[in-house]
């Protein structure tokens, strides 16, 4: 069990990108930004990873309210 709550930990630390102790948006934007500029995406393929993080967000974000 502390292996999995290990691994949660880390997949939470690396979502919350500001570091204020929740996921939101701002961590979104702020990671989508980030992985644009790193990987040096331009124009459609930026929109397009930018719509696509988006997208998950929003996912993600139904599914843990469901529950």
């Amino acid at each position: 069990m502390d292996y999995l709550k290990g691994k949660w930990q880390t997949w939470y630390k690396s979502l919350d990108v500001n570091h204020d102790g929740t996921v939101s948006m701002e961590d979104v934007e702020e990671s989508r930004n980030k992985f644009t500029e790193l990987h040096h995406l331009l124009g459609d393929k930026a929109q397009g990873v930018k719509t696509d993080m988006e997208q998950w967000w929003k996912k993600i974000r139904v599914q843990i309210i469901r529950k």
